[in-house]
């Protein structure tokens, strides 16, 4: 089947197979997929066919013939419209069987292995899976609402509340739109450059709920910045530092790298378990607490410390992994472009009073001959990159210097499948836990043992 088959606005009929990596379903007609958004696996629709295009087609739901028995009401009002949660409309434990279902797709379709010669293993989930980020990212609109961006476009829907907010956001939100109107705030338009309030983005603690709250502005000051302060202060008490956070630039870029301390603390404290770490407004910290402490259990369960390990942390960013690893190794070694992120873990080292851990501020690929050359060897790499994987150089020094053991951590599972084939040939792939870091999410991390053969 081809496109020529098929016409704009034609109606077809499709049982849903599968989902898309952002959440729309996927039914097939001879072999040609059309993409329908707000179906599941199971679901059997008619659909409108809105795009044509070579391979695919994109379709609109006309209605259900009959509905997946694994779909769910949602809880938020939202779900429809907002490009947060792709598939909260899908039974928990779906979700998390259809998270280790992408890992293994990925583990056979791009790293070319054999189902039988991986253990991945079931998904680990939350036993709450709501209520669990930290930090949101609250768009504005021209109409001066507070809400998130509408799937796939830069419409605002205004929310009262998100319901995977660690305090869901209502007291947050009816304050916030209050000092918008109470102080005249102007709002940045996209389309002109024009106005000042370009966002706000708000921090909490899990350790002891205080909040941080950070005003991303248009401009080098803001208006009645104190008086402002003062106002969210008294309508919320558990806030204990707010910023205005500079971002001049036209991007899509969420905050600029310029922030000015208005009122209270300059950092919050969190912890994941016994570590504390300290959080600033640029602090690259893990969005589901609970969470990554599972993470990093199972990191520090397939690194088997004894004490007399050194380990290399790759990507390191603000020294997370590197610094909960530390009092089970002989030394750390944690490597970070970024250089915000290496003061951050340079200051959590002290306050976790750790000695045995450097953080180095450099391109992994690079740094790691350095440390190669003063006759460091590490028994245990971990490797914790962005979303597009290992750098290919860095892959090449770890080939050659053939560590003991490898943990990747991992939120590509695409990226990981192509790094795992490229090491394949030194090491065996012990196991692969997915673990749920983003309930109602596509989303999915990856916990993954390399041995060396």
């Amino acid at each position: 089947m081809n496109k020529g088959s098929y016409k704009k606005n034609q109606i077809v009929n499709l049982n849903i197979e599968d989902l898309t990596s952002t959440g729309e379903g996927i039914g097939k007609i001879d072999g040609y997929a059309v993409f329908v958004d707000g179906c599941l696996p199971g679901d059997y629709i008619k659909a409108r066919l809105k795009t044509i295009k070579k391979t695919y087609a994109i379709g609109e739901l006309e209605m259900f013939h009959k509905s997946s028995k694994e779909r769910v009401e949602p809880p938020c009002l939202y779900f429809d419209e907002c490009g947060g949660c792709q598939i909260q409309n899908l039974n928990y434990t779906k979700q998390l069987e259809l998270k280790k279902k992408i890992v293994l797709d990925a583990m056979t379709r791009i790293g070319g292995f054999d189902e039988s010669d991986i253990r991945i293993f079931e998904t680990i989930g939350m036993e709450e899976p709501y209520g669990y980020r930290n930090k949101a990212q609250y768009k504005v609109s021209v109409s001066k609402k507070i809400g998130f961006y509408k799937k796939r476009s830069h419409h605002i829907i205004p929310l009262e509340k998100c319901l995977i907010q660690k305090d869901d956001g209502a007291e947050t939100l009816k304050v916030l739109n209050a000092v918008i109107t109470k102080f005249g705030l102007s709002v940045y338009d996209e389309n002109t450059g024009k106005g000042v309030l370009k966002g706000i983005v708000e921090r909490i603690s899990g350790l002891n709920g205080e909040i941080m709250i950070i005003l991303v502005i248009n401009a080098d000051n803001l208006e009645n910045d104190k008086k402002i302060a003062e106002f969210i202060m008294q309508n919320i008490p558990d806030v204990k530092s707010i910023y205005i956070n500079i971002n001049k630039g036209r991007s899509n870029r969420v905050m600029g790298y310029e922030n000015k301390l208005v009122y209270g603390k300059e950092k919050l404290t969190d912890a994941i378990g016994n570590v504390a770490f300290e959080i600033s407004p640029l602090s690259f910290f893990q969005i589901n607490s609970e969470m990554t402490k599972v993470i990093y259990d199972k990191v520090a369960e397939y690194s088997a410390l004894k004490g007399t390990e050194t380990v290399f942390d790759l990507y390191c960013g603000m020294g997370t992994i590197g610094l909960f690893l530390a009092k089970a190794a002989k030394e750390v070694y944690g490597i970070e472009i970024i250089r915000d992120a290496i003061e951050d873990a340079q200051i959590n080292s002290k306050l976790n009073k750790v000695d045995n851990a450097l953080f180095i501020q450099g391109k992994a690929e690079e740094k790691i001959y350095e440390l190669l050359d003063e006759g460091k060897r590490a028994e245990v790499y971990v490797l914790d990159p962005p979303r597009k994987g290992c750098d290919e150089k860095l892959l090449e020094v770890i080939k050659k210097t053939l560590p003991a053991k490898i943990v990747y951590v991992s939120c590509n599972p695409s990226t990981l499948a192509r790094d795992l084939k490229i090491l394949s040939g030194e090491y065996k792939i012990e196991k692969v836990q997915p673990i749920d870091n983003f309930p109602h999410s596509m989303h999915v991390e990856t916990v993954t043992l390399l041995v060396r053969k």
